[in-house]
């Protein structure tokens, strides 16, 4: 196994980021998976009948975003994420800076729609690449993740080692992984021993 810090920067605390662009490479001197941290701007956990026409036209209107109808499916625009992850649960990841909701839109959504939660500081997320991808991830989950089951526009609530996880499948070797930020230093080290053997490339923005 060869190893190449490319930049090592201790953080406070001995944080999540203590290495920065941490690459090992595997015998064949190869990269299996890509690790890199993802600033997302808000999440917004919504309780509602997704499913109801009046939802659908209301959001898709205010999104411009098409809604998933059954779970395990997700919408995504560039910006926006929109995650069926239970009968009545949908999770919004926002990705920019702009205010997707006026106060009046945010307040019909509310009293007319939905019970609406800021998770922002709840989550982290982590988008996971690289051929390796789906070997690396198997080792620790048990849900299908064969191209031909877990196909892009997928997401699905599991286990991954010891920690509650959320994917969505953006491309046969593009994962993002969602977990609750108490256990991204967990889920973070879990990958990296996971793919210690594929080789691994860790980038923090």
């Amino acid at each position: 196994m060869v190893y190449e810090f490319l930049t090592l920067k201790q953080k406070e605390n001995d944080s999540l980021f203590m290495y920065k662009n941490e690459k090992v490479f595997s015998s064949s001197k190869k990269v299996g998976l890509k690790i890199t941290n993802i600033n997302v701007k808000n999440i917004l956990n919504l309780r509602v009948n997704y499913r109801s026409f009046s939802f659908q036209n209301y959001l898709k209107k205010v999104l411009k975003l098409e809604i998933p109808k059954n779970v395990g499916i997700f919408k995504n625009n560039g910006k926006l994420s929109l995650l069926a992850i239970g009968p009545s649960e949908l999770l919004l990841i926002i990705a920019d800076d702009k205010n997707i909701f006026s106060k009046s839109n945010y307040e019909k959504l509310l009293n007319n729609f939905s019970n609406v939660t800021d998770v922002t500081d709840h989550y982290h997320s982590l988008n996971l690449s690289g051929d390796k991808l789906r070997w690396v991830l198997s080792k620790g989950c048990s849900v299908d993740l064969n191209k031909s089951v877990f196909r892009p526009g997928s997401c699905v609530q599991t286990l991954l080692g010891n920690s509650n996880v959320i994917f969505t499948c953006n491309s046969d070797n593009s994962i993002t992984l969602v977990c609750v930020s108490s256990y991204i230093e967990y889920v973070l080290r879990w990958l990296k021993d996971a793919a210690n053997q594929e080789g691994y490339f860790f980038l923090t923005n």
